[in-house]
């Protein structure tokens, strides 16, 4: 619930964006290069909070014009429920290492789990190189490439040689 007494529902990738924008990364590529995903997912992401009322988009510079992005009121009311979700998501990374699974209590899925995973490394509360490890560990995990021992081939015969 933010200080107006509004509550505010945030998904994990929205609250890393609206600490993102709370701590100085205020474009829609920096988010995308910080959080490590796509300029559309990014623009997604920042397009509802938008809606929510919690961030707008405003244009600086006369000669160069840039947009960057802030928090409304609304906004910086809602840092509580996004520091909320970080501590949701520190507890989720924990037990994801030790564990080789999200807990329980995680309701939010794996796809916003990976989303705003990031974030930890991007505020300096893990250490970069154990986020990427772990994503590494996700990865080759979830993989359909399968290994094959010197004796599986030899179980195939010639059957599986190319036709001349």
């Amino acid at each position: 619930m933010s200080k107006s007494g509004i509550s505010v529902n945030l998904k994990p990738s929205e609250a890393a964006v609206l600490l993102a924008i709370s701590n100085g990364i205020d474009s829609l590529e920096a988010i995308a290069r910080a959080l490590n995903v796509s300029k559309d997912t990014a623009r997604q992401i920042i397009e509802e909070l938008e809606a929510k009322g919690l961030v707008e988009v405003h244009e600086e510079g006369r000669i160069i014009r840039r947009k960057r992005l802030r928090l409304t009121r609304q906004g910086l009311d809602a840092l509580a429920e996004a520091r909320r979700q970080l501590d949701e998501l520190l507890e989720a990374y924990r037990h994801y290492r030790k564990e080789k699974m999200l807990p329980p209590s995680w309701s939010w899925g794996l796809d916003e789990f990976l989303l705003a995973l990031p974030l930890l490394a991007l505020l300096g509360i893990v250490p970069a190189v154990e986020i990427i490890e772990l994503l590494g560990n996700m990865a080759m995990e979830s993989s359909d490439i399968m290994d094959y021992e010197e004796e599986d081939y030899d179980e195939m015969g010639d059957d599986w040689a190319f036709d001349e």
